[in-house]
C-alpha cells in the first residue's frame, strides 16, 4: 500500500477511484491511515463478505475494474516487480478512458 501511495494522487487526478478494503480492526487502521495521509475510501470487511464475494485468496489483492464495472485484472501478493506491474496496468486503464 505505501509503495503505491506516491502514485495514488496522480491516478485520482486522472479519474481513478481507489478503494481500500481491510480486515484489520478499525482502531488499528485509523492511526495508520492518518499517519501516512493515505486518503481515499477505506472499508473494513469485518465478516470477510467482500473478500468472499471477490474470491480473495491472499493479500495484498488488487482488482482493476473499468468504468463499466467489469473486472479487468486481479493481482494477489507482492513481488519484486509488483510496483511496475501495478503502475503499468493502472496507466493502461487510465489511458483507455
Amino acid at each position: 500500500m505505501l509503495q503505491l501511495q506516491p502514485k495514488m494522487e496522480e491516478y485520482r487526478a486522472k479519474g481513478a477511484k481507489i478503494i481500500t478494503i481491510t480486515t484489520d480492526p478499525e482502531d488499528q487502521i485509523e492511526g495508520f491511515w492518518e499517519e501516512h495521509d493515505l486518503g481515499g475510501e477505506i472499508f473494513i470487511d469485518h465478516d470477510y463478505s467482500i473478500g468472499e464475494e471477490y474470491e480473495v485468496r491472499g493479500v495484498p489483492h488488487g482488482i482493476f475494474i473499468d468504468q463499466e464495472g467489469n473486472i479487468i485484472e486481479e493481482k494477489t501478493g507482492w513481488q519484486v516487480n509488483s510496483m511496475e506491474e501495478w503502475e503499468q496496468k493502472a496507466t493502461e486503464l487510465l489511458d483507455d478512458q
